[in-house]
C-alpha cells in the first residue's frame, strides 16, 4: 500500500485507505479503498487555526466534510482511514517533513530534530476475515477466550480518552464467547494482562501506521522514541498562525496590482499559494539586483566621465 498516490500536482488526489476499503458495506464510496481529497486552502487554514472550533472539536469533522466531496456520511469513516487522509494532506500540502523542538529526558538539553510522516504501514492481513464487514477477533491470553470486536471510526477513537479504555473497548466489542453480558465481563476482568494485551492487538495490530520516530541528543546520546497521535495539529497550524496565512493573502494581491483578487487567494489551494509567493518573491529579488545593477552602472559611468568644467565663454 503506498501512502501517496498524486493524481494531479494542484488539483484533487486519490488517497488509498489504510483498510482498504475492506470493513465497509459495499454500498458505500469508502469501499473501493480510495477516496476523492480536495487540497486545502486557506480557508481550511482559517478553521484550523480557530481556537474556538479547537476547543468545541469542531475542526476535523468541517476539514472531512470540506476536502472529501464524495463521502456523504463522514461518521461512518474509521480512525485508520481518517489517519491516512490526514497524513496524505499533510504530505500534499506542506511536505513530509516537519522540525521540532525536544527536551532531553536525562540532561535536559532542548534540540531540534527533524520528523518524517512517510509513515509505514503497519503489518495485516485480512486473511480469514469477510469483505464488508467490520469484524475482527481476539483471543484474550489468560481467559482464552474469543473476543469479536470492531475498528472505532474516527469520533469513536476521538472520544477514547475520556470515557476511559474500559468503556471504549465495550462500545467496541461484539461478543465475548461464553459471556452473554458484555459490560459485565469488563467491570469483572481479573486479568489486566488480557486487557493490555487485547489494548496493545488494537493499537499495534490491526490497519494503521506505525507513527513513531526515535530522536538521539546531540549533547549526551540519549535516544527517545516518540509514539504521536494523528490529529489536525500534524499540520502545524496554531491560532497565532492566522495572521501569517492572511499577510501571504494581502501579499499576493497587492504586489500583482489586482492579478489576483482575496477571493480567489483565500480559495486557492495552499501549495499553488506557496508556488506564486516563491514567484512573487523571486520576481521582486531579480528587480531589486537589475536595479543595484543599473546604479552601480550610472555611477561608475559617473566616474569615468567626470563633471564638466562649467559653461563655455562667448
Amino acid at each position: 500500500m503506498n501512502l501517496l498516490n498524486v493524481f494531479d500536482t494542484f488539483g484533487t488526489e486519490i488517497i488509498e485507505l489504510a483498510s482498504d476499503g475492506f470493513f465497509y458495506p459495499s454500498d458505500s464510496i469508502l469501499a473501493s479503498g480510495v477516496v476523492e481529497m480536495l487540497p486545502l486552502t486557506a480557508a481550511d487554514e482559517d478553521m484550523l487555526s480557530s481556537g474556538n472550533l479547537l476547543k468545541r472539536n469542531l475542526v476535523l469533522p468541517r476539514i472531512l466534510t470540506r476536502i472529501l466531496p464524495a463521502v456523504t456520511n463522514i461518521d461512518e469513516i474509521l480512525h485508520c482511514d481518517v489517519v491516512s487522509i490526514l497524513l496524505n494532506a499533510r504530505i500534499l500540502n506542506y511536505g513530509s517533513t516537519n522540525t521540532i523542538k525536544s527536551k532531553c529526558a536525562n540532561c535536559s538539553n532542548e534540540f531540534e530534530h527533524e520528523v518524517s510522516f512517510g509513515f509505514k504501514p503497519i503489518p495485516f492481513s485480512f486473511a480469514g476475515l469477510h469483505r464488508g464487514r467490520n469484524v475482527l477477533g481476539f483471543v484474550l491470553p489468560r481467559s482464552g477466550k474469543f473476543v469479536a470486536f470492531r475498528l472505532p471510526t474516527w469520533r469513536e477513537h476521538l472520544h477514547r480518552n475520556s470515557v476511559g479504555w474500559i468503556e471504549h473497548i465495550k462500545n467496541l466489542t461484539l461478543s465475548i464467547e461464553d459471556e452473554p453480558d458484555i459490560s459485565e465481563f469488563y467491570n469483572n476482568l481479573c486479568s489486566g494482562f488480557d486487557s493490555r494485551a487485547l489494548r496493545e492487538y488494537i493499537d499495534l495490530r490491526t490497519p494503521g501506521f506505525v507513527t513513531k520516530w526515535t530522536s538521539k541528543c546531540p549533547e549526551c546520546g540519549n535516544t527517545t522514541t516518540t509514539s504521536l497521535d494523528i490529529t489536525t495539529d500534524i499540520f502545524n497550524i496554531r491560532p497565532e498562525s492566522k495572521s501569517v496565512i492572511h499577510d501571504e493573502i494581502f501579499s499576493l494581491c497587492y504586489h500583482t496590482n489586482g492579478g489576483f483578487t482575496q477571493d480567489s487567494v483565500y480559495n486557492m489551494p495552499t501549495k499553488l499559494r506557496n508556488f506564486y509567493l516563491k514567484k512573487l518573491v523571486d520576481l521582486k529579488n531579480d528587480e531589486n539586483e537589475q536595479t543595484k545593477k543599473r546604479e552601480a552602472e550610472v555611477k561608475a559611468m559617473s566616474k569615468t566621465s567626470g563633471k564638466p568644467s562649467g559653461p563655455m565663454g562667448k
